[in-house]
């Protein structure tokens, strides 16, 4: 997995954690990235239901 396999997911991230001129996603992806596959896990579980749910 690369980190710009998932741009709006990453862009998500980044708006809902303010890390001043750092890129939140960036940061976790690279300094956790058990705890970022767990967020984009959720990330897509949660498009996948609004998906099946319309």
């Amino acid at each position: 997995m690369e980190f710009n396999d998932f741009p709006d997911f990453n862009e998500k991230l980044d708006l809902e954690n303010p890390f001043g001129i750092l890129s939140y996603s960036k940061a976790l992806f690279e300094q956790d990235p058990v705890a970022y596959e767990q967020e984009l896990q959720n990330y897509l579980d949660s498009k996948e239901t609004v998906i099946t749910d319309e």
